[in-house]
């Protein structure tokens, strides 16, 4: 058998390889090279089965507490689904502001779908039956005609990925591309001194295939290629910022002469500026740059800002789908219904208690129990981070281990605000408009969707993370009320009209709310504000990754002394949080848990299954473990 290179028998070459890839290759997610959730998936029909129908509670009905609830339904469990709040979905948010609405949606979560997305691809086929890569291009910079507003600069207008980069943006668009394509390589020696990150997705597709292929040696040998690759990156970069990272790189600050400077210009501080304007290509970076420089190089080599799509029917859909699924096959929801206690008896099991309900499943306890929630509600909601909680200190076990408690307790998860305005489809009867704007004002970034109406659309007015969404939430609670969703409005499209020139000024009276109605055609959101939420999404300082081993690992315990019976899911413990893949992730991992802890058999693919993945692969840079298979190859 010969495709991408790879032939039974011989030992592949990444310099030699000439690759003929489909469409989207499969890959694994770079902290977890050796296994290929969507692989596993698609090979078992649940993620195992357990005898006797023990019962089990899963707590959050975001997309990870309806995925875990739903693999455990079919793998024999009862299962109940408890939801604080009155809504399924969590950050699955897709809002309508009158019920007389046809196609109009507002995402106030998840938005952005790229096709690497394999996990989900596979949930949104056999629940909606849509393809991801059959779905519209989201409509990001350079995907449409776009707005540069930079400083007091005439504002420029950047026709679309393939045409030339507005002026004064060129250095950095030609040094960052550089940097993904090419790595970084010695002066001296001209060897390259850090991998690629397209290059490292590329050897993560040839493991991909290579496994699909039954090629084990060579699969494990290109998946060895990328834990060297990317631990090289983690040596480098641990305890590195998003802008530490930049100047190190572009700048040579604290870094050694001896590296070339990818694009072969050294930054100014005015280009790290302009970087923070642009990003990667969608804007808004600077809010971002104490963040960990390997949190952006991950979204890279993970393939999520290429190519990413909008949901025609709202991303909640799914939500829906999953839960009438859910309880189709036998599950129970109960909505309204916050968990605040959750208590391991001496046998194994777990006892929960609402905080408006009391004891829940009329006092009897549960087997085992899922927490599906974000990171900050597990620690601000729920008593898992009391070391010794009530029963606890009784039997000597908390529900997580300290190690464990400190990282859910530690983790970002960042504020995060968004203003969506239902406007006039300007673009109908103009198509050469712009519909996209980026700026280094309090607005930040504009996108305008297409939902098919014939003569309205979406338009986000502003979406803004950290320092950026604090400024934003000064302006309004951004809550329901009409004065507040208008002072919000008002005071974006002020900026647009005062700051950045007539023709932005003159651009930005397209984008005021249909009929001037504040009510039906803005909605505004602030994640740090929502109940049981407290934040949008995980996002590391530098230094965190050990946290985030643990938290993403924890599931490991089903089985061995350290187990409580209670199992974390959700985004916010994966590396890739703010992306639906990463819950998935973790619900599966949760999921699979669940059945080796109650002695049932875990399905696997290829002999793989989340309990077989090496959770030493990688040195975090103070974890103090790595891979015994990495460590043999040094």
């Amino acid at each position: 058998m010969e495709h991408f290179g790879l032939t039974q028998g011989t030992r592949p070459n990444v310099t030699q390889q000439k690759l003929r890839l489909p469409p989207v290759p499969r890959q694994s997610f770079v902290d977890t090279p050796g296994f290929d959730y969507a692989n596993w998936r698609t090979n078992t029909a649940s993620v195992g089965m357990v005898q006797g129908a023990p019962q089990v509670a899963v707590i959050g009905a975001g997309i990870s507490g309806l995925t875990a609830g739903l693999e455990l339904v079919r793998s024999g469990c009862r299962v109940d689904l408890f939801e604080a709040t009155g809504r399924i979905g969590g950050r699955l948010y897709s809002a309508k502001g009158s019920p007389n609405w046809s196609r109009d949606v507002f995402e106030l979560g998840a938005m952005r779908f790229p096709p690497t997305e394999f996990l989900l691809d596979q949930y949104l086929q056999e629940i909606l039956g849509l393809k991801l890569t059959d779905l519209p291009l989201f409509p990001d910079p350079g995907v449409l005609k776009t707005f540069i507003c930079y400083k007091n600069e005439q504002p420029q207008i950047w026709e679309g990925a393939n045409s030339p980069f507005p002026a004064g943006f060129g250095k950095v668009h030609t040094g960052w591309r550089s940097l993904m394509q090419k790595g970084v390589t010695s002066i001296r020696s001209g060897q390259q001194v850090l991998t690629a990150p397209l290059k490292i997705r590329r050897i993560l597709q040839q493991a991909a295939f290579a496994r699909q292929a039954g090629l084990t040696d060579q699969a494990a040998h290109w998946e060895m290629r990328a834990r060297q690759a990317w631990q090289t990156w983690l040596d480098t970069f641990s305890t590195t910022s998003l802008v530490e990272g930049l100047y190190r790189i572009f700048a040579r600050h604290g870094s050694s002469d001896n590296w070339a400077v990818p694009g072969q210009s050294i930054w100014t501080f005015e280009d790290v500026g302009r970087f923070a304007e642009l990003g990667i290509g969608s804007g808004g970076f600077g809010p971002i740059f104490p963040a960990s420089f390997l949190e952006i190089i991950r979204l890279v080599i993970n393939g999520l800002v290429d190519s990413q799509r909008q949901m025609p029917c709202g991303i909640e859909e799914l939500a829906k789908g999953l839960a009438a699924r859910f309880e189709a096959e036998g599950g129970h929801l109960f909505l309204n219904t916050p968990v605040c206690s959750i208590e391991p008896t001496e046998r194994g099991s777990v006892r929960l208690e609402s905080q408006f309900k009391g004891p829940l499943n009329d006092g009897a306890p549960y087997q085992r129990v899922v927490l599906a929630t974000t990171t900050r509600a597990m620690e601000l909601g729920t008593n898992v981070t009391s070391y010794f909680p009530a029963g606890a200190a009784q039997i000597g076990k908390p529900v997580l281990q300290a190690d464990v408690a400190e990282a859910v307790k530690t983790v970002q998860v960042i504020p995060s605000n968004k203003i969506a305005v239902r406007i006039r489809k300007f673009w109908k009867d103009n198509p050469d408009a712009p519909r996209v704007l980026l700026t280094d004002s309090a607005v930040k970034q504009i996108y305008t969707l297409d939902y098919g109406e014939d003569d309205t659309a979406v338009c986000f007015l502003s979406y803004t993370w950290l320092a950026d969404a604090v400024k934003l939430q000064a302006v309004g609670k951004c809550a329901g009320e009409i004065s507040l969703k208008k002072q919000a409005v008002e005071t974006m499209l002020g900026v647009l009209q005062t700051q950045m020139g007539p023709e932005v000024a003159a651009w930005s009276e397209n984008l005021r709310p249909l009929n001037d109605d504040f009510d039906e055609n803005v909605a505004c959101i602030c994640w740090q504000d929502e109940p049981f939420q407290h934040g949008a999404f995980k996002l590391s300082p530098p230094g965190q990754d050990p946290y985030m081993q643990r938290l993403f690992f924890d599931y490991q315990k089903a089985g061995t002394e350290r187990d409580s019976g209670v199992y974390l899911a959700g985004d916010c413990i994966d590396w890739s949080s703010g992306w639906i893949e990463a819950g998935l992730r973790t619900a599966l991992n949760a999921a699979t848990a669940v059945v080796h802890s109650l002695g049932g058999s875990v399905h696997t693919a290829d002999g793989q299954s989340p309990m077989t993945i090496d959770a030493d692969a990688f040195d975090y840079g103070g974890s103090g473990r790595r891979g015994a298979r990495l460590h043999a190859a040094e």
